[in-house]
């Protein structure tokens, strides 16, 4: 076993962090020392052990920066991957055109074309990083026939006053639940009964802000979300709305679909 360092005599004196110099002299034993030479002393350390000891702590302090370095790390691209880069200009897939029929009560419109833009801005604020971008290629007023939306039936009326190859949004006074008899929704995206591949977006006029843009989420092809604050969310706590990456990717699939189907024609590329 290697010599203890010469230095006081005291173990605690001795730095553990450095082994033996070249220059230190080995102890050497007396006359009245009943040990053998090799036999090491009850507690004490020699140099060569200490500094063993502390380059294992040194290491043990090395492996545990590496991995919450790892794990830091990790987080960075999970959040990545849940808050995705908006897409490039050149990455836009086209602006599609919305018509919307507005139904009239006492002869009146159910919503003023301010509320009409405020919806649509909303919709285009929240699609427009992902490609997809929107515009009002339409407005008319549709009698009050069906300004009151209260049966599957009456929600199916609305096929026949389809324009083709635009998506079509139809403005009611109000919009009862089909399932829930008790309740009243403020926008559905709907599939008629009689063209299931055919649909529509209705809205109810006490819808908030963002229920257009929930419903094109569904347009396009989302479910919803349990997540509070994602657009396809009933849960909103104040936070900023967003969709996630997968919603995205189902977004711009579909957009893709609706244009080389043509089911949707999109407007020519602003000048």
């Amino acid at each position: 076993m290697p010599p203890a360092c010469a230095a006081t005599g005291e173990s605690a004196s001795i730095d553990p962090a450095k082994s033996c110099s070249r220059n230190q002299i080995p102890r050497k034993s007396t006359a009245g020392t009943s040990k053998k030479i090799g036999q090491k002393k009850i507690g004490k350390r020699s140099c060569e052990e200490r500094n063993h000891a502390a380059c294992h702590d040194q290491r043990e302090r090395s492996c545990a920066t590496t991995s919450a370095m790892r794990l830091a790390i990790a987080a960075l691209a999970m959040t990545a991957l849940a808050w995705p880069a908006p897409a490039r200009a050149d990455d836009a897939i086209a602006t599609f055109p919305m018509a919307f029929a507005v139904m009239q009560d006492d002869g009146e419109p159910v919503r003023e074309d301010a509320w009409i833009d405020a919806q649509l801005a909303e919709a285009e604020r929240l699609f427009a990083p992902h490609g997809v971008h929107f515009a009002k290629a339409s407005r008319r007023l549709s009698g009050s026939l069906y300004a009151k939306m209260e049966t599957r039936a009456d929600r199916d009326a609305l096929y026949a006053m389809m324009r083709p190859n635009v998506i079509n949004v139809f403005v009611v006074a109000s919009l009862k639940d089909v399932d829930e008899k008790d309740r009243w929704r403020m926008g559905v995206h709907w599939r008629p009964s009689q063209k299931t591949s055919a649909r529509y977006i209705i809205l109810a006029a006490n819808a908030a802000p963002a229920v257009l843009a929930h419903e094109l989420g569904h347009y396009f092809g989302n479910p919803h979300s349990p997540t509070p604050d994602n657009v396809m969310s009933y849960t909103r706590t104040g936070g900023a709305l967003y969709f996630d990456a997968p919603q995205i990717a189902r977004i711009r699939a579909t957009a893709r679909r609706y244009i080389a189907e043509r089911e949707i024609v999109p407007l020519p590329p602003a000048k």
